[in-house]
């Protein structure tokens, strides 16, 4: 299987969604997709735009935020980054650098 962004960074919001680990769910797509990943977490609103930006910055063919409407709204409207976004289940936001 592969995937048409080899190396996506995902914003994780710890206070929405599932209390379900999702690092191994992550690690179960990307591993065999050779997909090259890491994570990082928000404490706060805001946290999400920042880090959209950094991954983008650093060249990330896509940022996924897996967080609620509060995460999203965050990493696509506060950031005002020119990108295109996706939702899919599970509360998982998949942000296209455009």
């Amino acid at each position: 299987m592969s995937l048409p962004y080899p190396r996506v960074h995902v914003i994780i919001n710890p206070a929405a969604g599932h209390d379900e680990p999702i690092l191994n769910t992550l690690n179960d797509v990307f591993h065999p997709a050779d997909v090259e990943w890491d994570v990082s977490i928000t404490h706060k609103f805001g946290d999400a735009t920042r880090l959209t930006k950094e991954a983008v910055a650093r060249g990330v063919d896509l940022v996924a935020g897996y967080g609620g409407d509060g995460t999203q709204m965050d990493g696509e409207i506060g950031g005002q980054t020119p990108f295109t976004t996706t939702v899919i289940p599970q509360a998982l936001e998949i942000v296209v650098p455009e």
